[in-house]
């Protein structure tokens, strides 16, 4: 009897990003933004962080410059790289594949910011790389199961386990502009605002 090997590869997250900060929650510090802006202003009625806003339904044409805030993802690395495969065959005797990343470092916001890696998936009893994509955002757990088939049932002496770490790191950027939107002292004018997100870096400084 060939013996079942099962592969955990736990992949230790650390999500840095510029607005940088251990643990960042975007809508707060927007709010927060917001907030210390209508101690002057005064007449701050609603505002918005996403495109879902009001300011971005008007179906107005907006100059190109401006636009809804996108995160970018870049630099990602695993330290120490663990073992690559391009493929696993059925002879290995190999039946699961599970990938963790836990995100020791968070982000918070109301909008995706996913990752694109390569990881085994199974496919015809064996293992094939291939790209997928996970979100990192409002988690701090991202599970991912490959199996060379269905029906597997581990259990038994014969099951190995073999585990391999890194610490995975990705840089996520954030640009674009959020907004809101002020009324006038006699309560008869609404007018939009937007501000670059970029802003907020003075607010995580602090």
């Amino acid at each position: 009897m060939h013996p079942t090997l099962v592969v955990g590869i736990l992949l230790r997250m650390v999500t840095l990003t510029r607005v940088s900060g251990e643990m960042v929650n975007l809508y707060d510090v927007a709010e927060q933004y917001i907030d210390e802006l209508n101690r002057t202003m005064k007449n701050i009625t609603t505002w918005g962080l996403t495109d879902q806003y009001s300011y971005w339904k008007r179906g107005l044409d907006q100059q190109d410059e401006v636009y809804p805030i996108r995160a970018h993802i870049s630099t990602i690395t695993c330290e120490p790289p663990v073992d690559a495969y391009d493929s696993i065959n059925s002879d290995a005797g190999l039946l699961l594949i599970t990938y963790v990343w836990n995100l020791t470092k968070r982000i918070y916001c109301p909008f995706l910011v996913s990752a694109k890696v390569q990881v085994l998936q199974g496919a015809n009893s064996a293992f094939k790389k291939k790209n997928i994509t996970f979100t990192m955002n409002n988690t701090t757990l991202v599970r991912k199961v490959a199996v060379a088939f269905r029906g597997i049932r581990l259990k038994g002496k014969h099951i190995r386990i073999f585990q391999q770490t890194c610490r995975f790191s990705a840089k996520v950027t954030f640009d674009g502009f959020f907004a809101y939107q002020t009324e006038s002292r006699d309560e008869n004018k609404t007018e939009y605002h937007t501000v670059q997100v970029k802003m907020l870096q003075n607010i995580l400084k602090n």
